[in-house]
């Protein structure tokens, strides 16, 4: 065997091997989805037209994004109506529903530049329904289409 000083030393005695730092992957974004008929007072969009048992379970959701999250990317809160009332007047009032969950959440120490708000009116149904006159059969049918969906997204 042929011996060259310290060429061939790191061969008997090779440099240390750091392993690299773990990184944990950001999770996929979880989804939330609240009835906005639960929420909301019937077309009102405001805080004093949510009900405290809204307000209670929106402080919860609040309470463990802030426990489960160490990072948020985003919270993104999308306001959703039926397809009642004009398509103004629906995007208005989405808006205005989603605008009042970012305000609560903000309240509860989610940081508001995390939040994005968004109203979307009637224009992503999850029910179809029959019928184009407004009766109490069809406002019911609707009713899942009434939401506000909360999307939170970052590491836990």
């Amino acid at each position: 065997m042929y011996w060259k000083g310290p060429d061939c030393a790191m061969l008997v005695n090779p440099a240390e091997v750091k392993p690299l730092p773990v990184v944990a992957a950001p999770l996929p974004a979880q989804k939330v989805m609240l009835g906005a008929d639960g929420l909301f007072r019937f077309d009102g969009g405001s805080l004093d037209d949510l009900s405290p048992e809204v307000r209670t379970k929106i402080e919860a959701l609040a309470a463990d994004i802030k426990r489960n999250f160490k990072q948020l990317r985003y919270v993104a809160v999308t306001g959703h109506t039926d397809r009642l009332g004009s398509d103004a007047y629906n995007a208005a009032l989405s808006l205005t529903r989603a605008d009042t969950v970012h305000k609560l959440l903000a309240q509860q120490g989610i940081d508001s530049k995390a939040i994005r708000a968004a109203g979307m009116g009637e224009r992503q149904p999850v029910v179809q329904c029959p019928g184009t006159v407004k009766t109490a059969a069809l406002v019911s049918c609707l009713q899942p289409n009434r939401r506000v969906e909360i999307e939170v997204a970052g590491e836990q």
